[in-house]
């Protein structure tokens, strides 16, 4: 079970994304976001807060969910589970109080760091590290180390969908205004390229076997709805590093 110190930092970090929206019509579109942020960094995997903004087809009420991600740095393969979930109500006009609720199977994310030898890693060590360029069908992604990758856009977006189908597996439905439900939203979604920008690539020795770990932010629009989530680089360079 988290410790109230835990919910409460994370409550901290996420409340602030819940912004209520004027209504433009009788009721909105049912929309879903996605986004992913960089905890930390244990001997094995990239740790990876992955949360989740539901509008459940109203504008009077949202829920966030954020689940823990780990990267495993040899393979690139994604471990997933739940951490918590909050629940925003508009109980009178412009009056809104939220709710926290516990996941089943819920994880600490900092037990999770502890086990693995890890460390927090604030934001600004994960400042952009190069460049990313979308040129005819591919991207090419430049670090600051020399290293160049060469990836075909739909590799990058075919792992973005995966990783949103892998959590929309995860989730539990839970009840919406819609008969549409979250896993509906969530798995077989596609997206074209040019609905995609490809930014933010990020670089950062693993602790352990000082090896560097290489990720790029993937971000897809469709329908009102942005899914915004770090991919690892797993290709082999077409410029090796050079240092």
């Amino acid at each position: 079970m988290m410790k109230k110190s835990v919910v409460t930092l994370m409550l901290a970090a996420i409340l602030p994304a819940f912004v209520p929206i004027a209504p433009a019509s009788a009721t909105p579109p049912d929309i879903i976001d996605v986004t992913d942020e960089i905890f930390g960094i244990t001997d094995n995997a990239t740790l990876i807060l992955r949360r989740t903004q539901d509008n459940l087809g109203v504008y009077s009420a949202s829920v966030q969910d954020v689940y823990l991600v780990a990267i495993d740095h040899r393979t690139g393969q994604e471990a997933l589970w739940p951490v918590h979930r909050v629940r925003l109500s508009e109980n009178e006009p412009q009056q809104y109080s939220s709710k926290s609720e516990q996941m089943r199977g819920s994880v600490n994310p900092f037990a999770v760091l502890a086990r693995g030898n890890g460390i927090m890693l604030p934001a600004k060590i994960w400042e952009q590290d190069g460049t990313a360029e979308l040129g005819g069908t591919q991207v090419t992604i430049r670090y600051r180390d020399g290293a160049v990758y060469r990836i075909e856009a739909t590799t990058l977006i075919d792992q973005l969908i995966a990783s949103l189908d892998r959590l929309g597996t995860k989730i539990v439905n839970y009840p919406r205004m819609s008969p549409v439900t979250v896993k509906d939203l969530m798995v077989g979604q596609t997206f074209e390229t040019r609905s995609c920008r490809f930014d933010t690539p990020i670089a950062q020795h693993n602790i352990a076997h000082s090896a560097v770990i290489r990720l790029l932010r993937v971000a897809c629009n469709t329908e009102g709805e942005e899914h915004s989530l770090f991919v690892p680089i797993t290709a082999q360079p077409i410029t090796p590093p050079s240092r």
